[in-house]
C-alpha cells in the first residue's frame, strides 16, 4: 500500500511545483522590462521596437505618443484619413509637434475639400520592413484612405545586423523566470540598434527593400487604402535638385522611382521640391538629412497640390496590382 501512496505525494509534488513555476513565469511576463530599456522606445516582438507611450524628451525634441504607439500633434485624429509611414524625417526628428509633417500637412488640407486628419506611424529608425509590421499591427483603419510612405534612410543603414534575420524574433525569452535567475537576456532588435556598430552591410539590400516595397503596397490595394510615395532628400542633393545621384542610397531612391511608375502611384520628390524654392539650405534642414518645419510645409504643400491634381480621393489611388 505504500508505493501507491507514494506514487501519489510524487504525483501531487510534481503538480504543485509545475503549477507553481507556471504561475512565476506568467507573473514575470507580465512584468517583465525590456532589459535595453529607452527614454522613448520599448522593445516590440513583429515591429523590433515601438514608440513608448507617454510624454518624451528624446531624438532631439519634445513629444507625446498615445496609448497605440503613434506620435500625437494638435488636433491628431484617432482614426486618420491620411496616415504618414516611414522614419525620422516623417517622423519628426528634431522637431515639436507644430513643426512635423503631419502637422503641416493638415495645415495645407485646412483650406481644401480634401479629407483633413492625418496620423503620424513613424518612428525613428523604421526600415519599410518595420514599417509594413506597424501597419499590421496599427494601422489599417477602415477611415484610412491613404499612406504616405517616405522610409529610405534607415533600411540603408549599417548597424552589424539583417532586419530579416532578427525581426519579429526578438520577442520575450523562452522563460522569463530562467533567463532573470541566470541573467541571460538574448539581445533585441532594439538593443542592437541603439549599439548600432556603422559598419556591415545595410539592415535592408535593396532587393530587400523592393521586395518589401511591393509586399506593402499589396497589403495596401488589399485594404482599398492609396499611397504616395515620397522620396527623401538630404542637404547635400537638395543643392544639387535632381536628387542622390550616386552613393549607397542612389539605388534605394531609384527604386522608389520605379515603383511609383510599375504600380501609377502618386510620387513627391523632396530635392526637386525645396530646390525649386530657392531658398537656403540652413532654413531647410536641421541637420545632414532631417527637413525642418520650412521644409515640412513646402513638401505638405506639394503633396496636396498633387492631391488635388490626382482627383483624391475620387480616384483612390490605389497601388496597381
Amino acid at each position: 500500500m505504500k508505493l501507491p501512496r507514494l506514487r501519489w505525494f510524487l504525483g501531487g509534488l510534481v503538480a504543485t511545483i509545475a503549477a507553481s513555476v507556471g504561475l512565476a513565469e506568467a507573473m514575470m511576463r507580465r512584468n517583465a522590462v525590456p532589459p535595453d530599456e529607452h527614454p522613448a522606445l520599448i522593445a516590440h516582438p513583429a515591429q523590433g521596437w515601438a514608440l513608448r507611450p507617454g510624454e518624451h524628451e528624446a531624438f532631439d525634441t519634445r513629444f507625446s505618443v498615445d496609448a497605440a504607439g503613434w506620435r500625437t500633434h494638435t488636433g491628431a485624429a484617432r482614426t486618420p484619413d491620411i496616415v504618414l509611414v516611414g522614419d525620422d524625417p516623417l517622423f519628426g526628428t528634431g522637431l515639436g509637434e507644430l513643426q512635423t509633417l503631419g502637422h503641416s500637412l493638415e495645415g495645407a488640407l485646412a483650406g481644401s475639400d480634401l479629407p483633413k486628419t492625418v496620423g503620424n506611424l513613424a518612428v525613428p529608425g523604421y526600415t519599410a520592413a518595420q514599417s509594413l509590421a506597424a501597419l499590421e499591427t496599427w494601422g489599417w483603419h477602415p477611415e484610412t484612405r491613404l499612406l504616405v510612405f517616405g522610409g529610405v534612410w534607415s533600411d540603408l543603414e549599417s548597424c552589424g545586423f539583417k532586419d530579416a534575420a532578427v525581426l519579429g524574433q526578438d520577442g520575450e525569452p523562452r522563460s522569463v523566470l530562467w533567463a532573470t535567475l541566470t541573467d541571460r537576456h538574448p539581445p533585441t532588435m532594439l538593443s542592437r540598434w541603439l549599439g548600432c556598430s556603422g559598419s556591415g552591410a545595410s539592415r535592408l539590400s535593396p532587393e530587400e527593400y523592393a521586395a518589401t516595397l511591393d509586399r506593402l503596397l499589396d497589403r495596401a490595394f488589399e485594404e482599398e487604402v492609396g499611397v504616395v510615395l515620397l522620396s527623401p532628400c538630404d542637404r547635400q542633393a537638395a543643392a544639387l535638385g535632381a536628387g542622390l545621384a550616386g552613393g549607397p542610397s542612389a539605388s534605394y531612391l531609384d527604386i522608389l522611382d520605379d515603383v511609383a511608375r510599375r504600380r501609377a502611384l502618386v510620387q513627391v520628390r523632396a530635392c526637386e521640391v525645396l530646390w525649386e524654392s530657392g531658398l537656403d539650405l540652413d532654413g531647410l534642414f536641421i541637420d545632414d538629412r532631417n527637413p525642418s518645419a520650412l521644409a515640412n510645409r513646402l513638401l505638405a504643400m506639394h503633396i496636396v497640390r498633387q492631391l488635388k491634381m490626382a482627383r483624391w480621393p475620387d480616384r483612390p489611388l490605389l497601388p496597381r496590382p
